[in-house]
């Protein structure tokens, strides 16, 4: 079984910013580069900076992105919601949240996947049962008009494995999962290959990354504690059906980088 593989948007570019992860704002190069470099998608950045310019945020810009993305033969397989690192589904940020989540659905109908990644990460993590409430009565709201378009969300969560299964099961919804990060998971010291297997087809996407456990700084891959060879065997064994993205390290030779652990998880699969 082959596992597709594609890349999160801005890996491919110079850095804007001094930032790691950044929406670039000449973004159509990528989609060549991407496909020169034998990645088969990329996974679209929603940022909380300047998200009013977006593409993805009007439907002029998402005409132009399935454009571009059609020429270069290289579909956007999903939408990673960075703009939820900074804005929460709770407490005053919920309502405009809410309006974005309604947005994304739309935009995703663009993508090959139909795939949105919420991150409740770091800052943004629920610290209590009445939050984690909070954030479900609120998506609970967008879930008619999900299913009805056939869109999946996929949460990225700090949350072990029972925590997080509790959270999905409130949702009771096949359109809600699990968005899994090797890397972070591997650093919070979870046992990564046994929650691919306990998840199974409740996972609809996968990033890859590397760390050391304790550690949120990421390294190239295969140099940290992540354990791929079985995290890679777990996916097949599951079958899972969705694309690997690499959302792994990024130095100076970023385009260099990209290659070589493109490579790396190529000979792993």
């Amino acid at each position: 079984m082959t596992l597709p593989i594609g890349i999160l948007q801005g890996r491919l570019s110079p850095s804007e910013d001094g930032r790691f992860q950044f929406s670039p704002r000449e973004w159509e190069a990528e989609f060549m580069i991407a496909r020169e470099l034998g990645f088969t998608s990329l996974e679209w950045l929603f940022d909380f900076t300047c998200f009013t310019e977006n593409a993805m945020f009007t439907v002029s810009g998402r005409e132009a992105i399935g454009i571009v993305a059609q020429k270069a033969g290289v579909p956007v397989s999903s939408i990673c919601a960075d703009y939820y690192m900074k804005y929460r589904f709770t407490g005053a940020d919920a309502k405009r949240s809410v309006e974005i989540l309604r947005m994304l659905i739309d935009s995703a109908e663009t993508t090959s996947e139909k795939l949105i990644l919420i991150p409740l990460l770091e800052g943004n993590a629920p610290k209590s049962g009445a939050e984690k409430e909070e954030i479900v009565s609120h998506i609970r709201n967008v879930l008619p008009t999900l299913m009805a378009r056939n869109v999946r969300i996929g949460f990225e969560t700090e949350m072990p494995r029972a925590e997080l299964s509790a959270f999905l099961d409130s949702f009771s919804s096949d359109a809600v999962g699990v968005y899994y990060d090797i890397g972070n998971a591997t650093s919070y010291g979870f046992d990564v290959p046994g929650d691919i297997r306990f998840f199974g087809k409740r996972i609809f996407g996968v990033h890859a990354k590397d760390r050391k456990k304790g550690s949120a700084q990421s390294v190239l891959l295969g140099t940290g504690d992540a354990p791929y060879k079985e995290t890679l065997r777990a996916l097949q064994e599951i079958h899972f059906g969705g694309t690997i993205i690499m959302q792994a390290w990024r130095g100076e030779e970023y385009l260099s980088d990209a290659k070589k652990q493109l490579s790396l998880l190529t000979a792993l699969i």
